[in-house]
């Protein structure tokens, strides 16, 4: 009889891919042994060719389900003498290649253990098993044992150990196992920072939501502020702590049957809402909520609600407690990154809640909560984070130079890493303008590179000078002496997109629709209306929208009523006494002179958005990003009477002018023309737009990215309305500066490819 040495790659650690070779080589009266490595799961048999075969077919059938098998390998080497089949300790060799596992929410046999009062784990706030619970948050190092993790300081007792050990167990060889005996404890502190002494925490935690308090609870990648949703007060109090004036809040629910009571879940939602990454996900509301929630205060003007359920044993034991939905957002002041260290919690959330809930299991990756949505049944991630990140399963070039760091971009900034074909891209890192969201961004960071073992050789930034992450990567390339390659911010989005979709090899051209707030353009410019072409390696600018003067930098981004006077500026009157009443005397002079002298131009789609929701009154300034789209969306999504006549679209050599659609929209509020038809018709024309452009430069391949495609009204209407062309989305990365990073490894990699091609070798360019 011969040995076989086996070689599994993918998503394998951490999902209970040991235990499930374990049983079946016992099942198929196999010796040898299984050991993780931290370039995947190791296995050597004995046995013959044949039996080998089918021991392999049968782990890929019965692969455990969070796993992702990418390859296998098998091969004979030199023959051994095995006893019985053992799981072995883990080792530290070859290339560090292993999809890092993200976090897994509660499975359905944990949830129905931690309710069973007859079980031993009843109601213990941490149980897990070898398919839920933290992965990524507390890994330390790779592979993926319990030592390389922050649970290494916590021994098992007796009865986890017996479980540990017992093939027949689902808490077989589960790294995270652990009970009430001898796991994880929690801690309840008062906002004095004083301890509080309790027997009942989950009762004292009721109690605090029940009498209206605010309670930041850690959960698995960071604290959570958490209230009664049905409490104005409490509501309103949140808000004013956290600084958050109109931001909707995401809400927590017990199950999905309260949640159905609130909003109109479809099938696909439930799925989402319910599987192992378990999202906020974006709900169309009920005309009435039965709960009684507070909808104009947890998402004041707005149609959706985002939801969730408890996707960890903690808050499903309160979300049982309390009985009714909660506020669930993220312990953090705003635009400041998660709260994720018990002492920082203690200290600073004090300002935020009344009750701070801390446990002893130490997170090591501080992660937000995921937010997605489904559109036309498709996945669109408004925030990829908890549960997604940081492994990549997507396509990725054929030859991929070793070593890569993007550094991606300041406003919902990412870090990705190409390395030994596999591409990593982190959580969701938030925006760079704070020293606290800049420390994690290093932090995350340098934790990256160390578990996928990159040695930097090259740094990719934004070609931003005055983005931190660009400037962090100039820093890195001049200590490290690596070369530093600067990327268009949306040149970076449409290689992302085609990457995505696989695109980079198309034969035929693809035109690409990049459409946000702003990023900085070859031209000095601030670009965001921007129409590419892609072809054999090649991305050009083919037309973007007219520009217009970009008045107070992020001071327009706030207030949409500048976006309105900049697009309406020279031809006022046919908005001037309205645009008159939207500023002061002084304030309307001033800026009118200053658009007299523009400096700079903008071709933003973001900040034409901002424009026609201030025409239409609805939002002047804004309190948080993307306020005003919103509103308009809303406002557009509520018309009855769906038409498909649009405002005019003139293109001008390669710009797209918008005066006459302003003009069309300012005639129709004077006639009276409903400002939800408004809305309406100014979403339907953008789509025609990309058709007028798209039939210009005869392109039948339509890729988009940046995002104004988190607009789910707009997404849908270019889906039924562009039918005779081929339309490409994300899959696995948000359409937002989420994916900045990613893109700069594609378009490296797609440069690179060209450089090959040109001069017949494989080289690094200095600069791009």
């Amino acid at each position: 009889m011969s040995t076989f040495h086996i070689h599994i790659s993918g998503q394998v650690q951490g999902v209970g891919f040991r235990p499930l070779v374990h049983k079946l080589a016992h099942q198929m009266q196999l010796n040898g042994w299984v050991s993780n490595s931290s370039d995947g799961v190791h296995i050597e048999v004995n046995a013959s060719e044949s039996v080998v075969r089918d021991f392999v077919d049968c782990i890929i059938e019965k692969a455990p389900p969070r796993a992702k098998i990418e390859k296998h390998t098998v091969w004979q080497v030199a023959t051994q003498t095995f006893a019985d089949f053992t799981i072995i300790e883990s080792a530290q060799q070859g290339n560090r290649e292993i999809r890092l596992s993200p976090d897994f929410a509660m499975c359905p046999r944990c949830e129905n253990e931690l309710l069973d009062t007859s079980n031993y784990r009843h109601l213990y706030p941490f149980i897990t098993c070898t398919n839920c619970g933290p992965r990524y948050s507390i890994q330390i190092d790779t592979p993926f044992d319990r030592l390389a993790t922050s649970m290494k300081l916590l021994e098992m007792c007796e009865v986890c150990l017996r479980e540990y050990a017992n093939p027949n167990d689902i808490r077989f060889y589960s790294q995270t196992n652990s009970c009430k005996l001898c796991g994880i404890e929690l801690f309840l502190y008062d906002a004095s920072k004083v301890k509080i002494d309790t027997k009942s925490p989950i009762q004292t935690i009721k109690n605090a939501i029940v009498q209206g308090k605010t309670v930041a609870v850690k959960g698995i990648g960071g604290f959570v502020l958490m209230c009664d949703a049905t409490n104005a007060d409490a509501i309103q109090l949140l808000r004013k702590r956290k600084n958050r004036p109109t931001k909707p809040f995401a809400l927590l629910y017990p199950n999905i049957a309260s949640l159905q009571e609130d909003a109109n879940i479809k099938e696909g939602e439930i799925n989402l809402l319910t599987n192992a990454a378990a999202p906020i996900v974006l709900v169309e509301q009920n005309e009435k909520q039965l709960s009684e929630i507070k909808t104009q205060l947890i998402a004041p003007n707005l149609n959706k609600l985002g939801v969730m359920i408890p996707y960890a044993p903690i808050f499903k034991l309160i979300a049982e407690a309390v009985g009714k939905p909660m506020i669930a957002t993220s312990g953090n002041l705003s635009s400041a990154p998660i709260t994720y260290k018990d002492e920082e919690a203690i200290t600073k959330l004090s300002a935020f809640a009344d009750v701070i809930v801390t446990n002893n299991r130490e997170i090591i990756n501080p992660q937000d909560d995921s937010v997605a949505q489904l559109i036309k049944g498709k996945l669109n991630l408004v925030r990829r984070s908890r549960g997604y990140a940081p492994s990549y399963f997507g396509p990725v070039p054929k030859e991929i130079y070793e070593g890569v760091v993007a550094m991606g971009a300041d406003l919902k900034a990412t870090v990705a890493i190409s390395h030994h074909k596999q591409w990593y891209v982190s959580q969701f890192l938030g925006n760079q303008e704070q020293f606290e969201s800049q420390d994690v961004y290093q932090k995350v960071m340098n934790h990256l590179l160390h578990l996928s073992g990159v040695n930097p050789g090259c740094i990719l930034v934004d070609k931003h000078p005055m983005y931190f992450t660009s400037q962090l990567g100039r820093t890195w390339s001049e200590v490290r002496h690596v070369p530093l390659v600067t990327i268009q911010h949306h040149e970076a989005h449409f290689a992302a997109v085609l990457q995505e979709n696989d695109l980079m090899n198309n034969v035929s051209p693809v035109m690409g629709v990049v459409w946000d707030g702003t990023g900085y353009g070859l031209d000095g410019n601030s670009w965001g209306g921007e129409f590419f072409e892609y072809d054999a390696d090649n991305i050009h600018r083919a037309f973007h929208l007219g520009y217009v003067p970009l008045l107070l930098g992020d001071k327009m981004a706030r207030e949409p009523r500048i976006a309105a006077l900049a697009f309406c500026h020279g031809q006022l009157e046919y908005a001037d006494d309205l645009l008159r009443a939207k500023f002061s005397k002084k304030e309307f002079e001033l800026y009118t002179k200053m658009l007299d002298q523009p400096q700079i131009f903008t071709s933003s789609m973001g900040r034409l958005f901002d424009a026609v929701a201030s025409l239409l009154g609805l939002c002047d300034k804004s309190t948080y990003e993307g306020e005003a789209a919103m509103y308009l969306q809303h406002l557009a999504s509520t018309e009855k009477s769906i038409e498909d006549n649009v405002y005019s679209i003139k293109l001008e050599d390669k710009t797209i002018s918008t005066s006459l659609m302003l003009k069309e929209i300012m005639k129709e509020l004077e006639d009276g023309v409903s400002k939800s038809m408004i809305a309406f018709k100014f979403h339907g024309t953008l789509v025609e737009m990309i058709n007028c452009v798209a039939q210009k430069m005869k392109c039948r391949n339509i890729a988009f990215s940046g995002g104004v495609f988190q607009n789910s009204l707009l997404v849908e209407l270019i889906e039924e309305r562009l039918i005779n062309f081929k339309l490409y989305f994300h899959k696995e990365l948000s359409p937002n500066d989420e994916n900045i990073s990613f893109g700069q490894l594609a378009h490296y990699h797609m440069q690179c490819r060209k450089l090959k091609e040109n001069a017949g070798t494989y080289e690094v360019p200095d600069r791009i």
